[in-house]
């Protein structure tokens, strides 16, 4: 089955930036300051994020990686393959990971920066790329939504895709 995409009216940047730096232009407010969130590491070695905001807890690193900086390449997976690696993830002694929905990716979204469009500190060597939310678009359910973290867009890949991050 062919992929199929649909730009929405904020648009969705299909240009990989993968090897340059994040941008956030002089005068642009930062939307998520690092204060807004929380840093812990309830397991040696293994941190997570905590979202003052939401109460959402996260993972720093986006799947595939490891490390403090979190190295190494993100995780490129179908929906299918997200879901499942998200829900199978045991990480600083939790068991109950799960995708994002849509709502919940777009909060951790830096509007303040792009490339990536992200707290980079909070969220080391995010990828600048398209990642996983588990929300079905509603009027096609072959497809999903998806976040792009180069510029904080959102869009509609067809679920069968394999190139897309999981966070």
């Amino acid at each position: 089955m062919r992929s199929f995409y649909r730009l929405l009216p904020v648009g969705l940047a299909l240009v990989t930036t993968a090897g340059l730096a994040q941008t956030c232009p002089p005068g642009n407010p930062l939307v998520t300051p690092m204060t807004r969130f929380v840093v812990t590491t309830p397991v040696a070695g293994q941190t997570v994020v905590t979202d003052q905001v939401t109460g959402l807890v996260w993972k720093p690193c986006s799947e595939g990686q490891s490390g403090a900086t979190c190295n190494g390449p993100a995780a490129q997976d179908d929906w299918q393959g997200a879901l499942g690696r998200a829900n199978d993830a045991t990480h600083a002694g939790f068991d109950d990971w799960r995708l994002p929905n849509r709502e919940e990716l777009l909060s951790i979204i830096e509007t303040g920066c792009f490339n990536p469009a992200i707290n980079t500190t909070a969220f080391p060597s995010t990828e600048a790329e398209l990642y996983w939310s588990s929300t079905t678009e509603a009027a096609n359910p072959i497809a999903a939504w998806v976040v792009n973290f180069d510029t904080g867009a959102v869009g509609i890949i067809n679920k069968t895709d394999t190139f897309r991050r999981v966070r």
